[in-house]
């Protein structure tokens, strides 16, 4: 019903459904496979995520990717292949490499700013877009104190901060 209407994945739904952590792929335009992984990172302390004061319009990323005339595939194993690497990333420099990668080929592929471009520039750290590019909640690794990084975000007006154990199931 999800593809017929709104016209999204369905990964926030398998999310919601979820109890454990998931891998999701889209394996054909009607198939989704939910796959339950064992993400518990040695360096989950030093994640965050922060909400950004704004709801991005899902139904407007959407059609803008789905707008994109480039031939997607090579970008999708690109994608799948780090997404593998993040499960696996044993040290905190390692994960922040790939979510990098992650982010510079989606915002290419996209055509988009990244979002520490953006707002964060001079942040000691890693910033992920999650959901539609640009969407509510960022995703920030940094191994600086808990209370740099909430500092650093309520200076520049992001105020609700929550860490990976407080978000995580």
């Amino acid at each position: 019903m999800l593809a017929k209407t709104f016209g999204g994945s369905g990964y926030d739904i398998a999310c919601a459904t979820a109890k454990s952590a998931i891998k999701y792929q889209l394996t054909t335009h009607d198939s989704r496979l939910t796959t339950a992984i064992d993400f518990n990172p040695t360096f989950k302390e030093h994640l965050y995520f922060v909400h950004l004061n704004q709801k991005q319009n899902s139904r407007e990323g959407i059609q803008h990717y789905k707008n994109l005339t480039i031939d997607k595939t090579e970008y999708i194993e690109q994608i799948s292949e780090i997404t593998q690497k993040l499960i696996h990333a044993n040290e905190l420099d390692e994960f922040c490499y790939y979510l990098e990668v992650h982010e510079n080929i989606v915002g290419n592929v996209l055509n988009l700013r990244k979002v520490k471009e953006i707002y964060f520039s001079d942040f000691p750290g890693t910033v992920k877009s999650l959901g539609a590019w640009g969407g509510d909640f960022i995703l920030v690794a940094s191994d600086e104190s808990p209370e740099m990084i909430t500092t650093y975000f309520q200076q520049k007006g992001f105020s609700t901060l929550l860490s990976y154990k407080d978000m995580i199931l």
